[in-house]
């Protein structure tokens, strides 16, 4: 009934008001199974869980636990660790995947593809590390970029055919220089520039056959 003090059947739909079960036997349910909802539920879908005002579901380890919780509203899906009486869109996002494709770690407000947002003073944003466990390249909390290699190749940008047009080596056996730049077959252009802050003003420049230029391109 209203109350929910009594189960309602109607046709081929059971209506569970507030059911509290203290038994340990196992219990089962033979077709799709919808919780939140006097709807139908979705198609194809076992089970539907639906609230248009909290989480759809809470996951809580210890009673003094943080709660993990998970939604989906206005067809964005939100994860995040918060106090039993918030939801999941009004703490830390800890994940955040909008109808539109953006992906957010640590925002429910994704400003690209892929946004990342520090919370922690001291953490960095963003980190790969080889199979030892030891940081390759990583992102700082303040955007610095710290990469720790131990090969010949620090950076290395290559055209569309795979030659080498930029690289910064560190031992480079091969070469044994730090910083190669290499003209393409058919450049005509500068291969190195430094500029006034006007943007155009040459101050220094070597050009595609090797001269220098001071104040001049």
């Amino acid at each position: 009934n209203s109350a929910g003090t009594a189960l309602i059947a109607t046709g081929t739909q059971l209506t569970v008001g507030n059911l509290i079960s203290t038994t340990t036997v196992n219990s089962f349910f033979k077709g799709s199974l919808s919780i939140g909802t006097t709807t139908s539920a979705v198609a194809n879908a076992v089970l539907t869980i639906a609230s248009t005002s909290q989480a759809q579901l809470a996951l809580q380890g210890a009673n003094l636990d943080n709660i993990w919780k998970f939604r989906s509203i206005g067809s964005n899906f939100y994860i995040s660790t918060s106090t039993s009486i918030s939801q999941a869109t009004s703490t830390l996002a800890a994940f955040t995947i909008l109808n539109t494709g953006r992906v957010g770690i640590g925002t429910s407000t994704p400003r690209a593809q892929l946004s990342i947002q520090g919370y922690n003073a001291g953490v960095n944003l963003f980190d790969i590390a080889t199979t030892s466990g030891a940081s390759a390249f990583t992102v700082s909390e303040y955007g610095g970029l710290v990469q720790n290699i131990a090969s010949s190749t620090a950076f290395n940008i290559q055209d569309g055919t795979g030659n080498s047009v930029f690289t910064v080596d560190t031992t480079a056996p091969s070469t044994n220089s730090g910083i190669d730049i290499t003209a393409g077959a058919s450049q005509s252009g500068n291969l190195f520039n430094i500029f006034k802050n006007d943007g155009t003003t040459n101050l220094l420049t070597v050009n595609y056959a090797g001269y220098l230029g001071i104040g001049t391109s």
